[in-house]
């Protein structure tokens, strides 16, 4: 079921997305009561170290929706190289589906660019 999903998005902005999974051949929803999803973000897909975890949280069991949500606090910590806002930094994501039947999906890959903030928030 990979769908390949590429986003570019600003240093230290919030990220949310939902999506409702679907059988390919009936178009129905895919109950996914049960399960746990799983998102990770590396320099490069051989990459030992994960730079971060994005939040997947499942909104509609019985339906197959799903928000997968970048905090701003986590877009913020991935490290940019640009000396300007349109230089891009590229990181490799994939997102992982375990069923309640114990079999595993990639749900979606892709390619993650951020660029840099000249702006500096002010933590709470």
């Amino acid at each position: 079921m990979i769908n390949t999903w590429n986003k570019t998005i600003k240093a230290g902005e919030t990220l949310r997305e939902r999506f409702k999974l679907k059988d390919e051949d009936t178009k129905l929803p895919i109950a996914i009561a049960g399960a746990t999803a799983i998102c990770q973000i590396r320099k490069t897909t051989k990459s030992a170290e994960s730079i971060g975890e994005p939040t997947i949280r499942i909104i509609d069991a019985a339906n197959g929706e799903m928000e997968i949500e970048f905090l701003a606090e986590l877009t913020a910590a991935l490290p940019t190289t640009g000396m300007s806002v349109k230089q891009e930094d590229v990181w490799q994501w994939d997102a992982f589906i375990t069923y309640a039947d114990g079999s595993t999906e990639c749900l979606w890959d892709g390619e993650f660019r951020v660029r840099p903030s000249a702006t500096r928030r002010q933590q709470l």
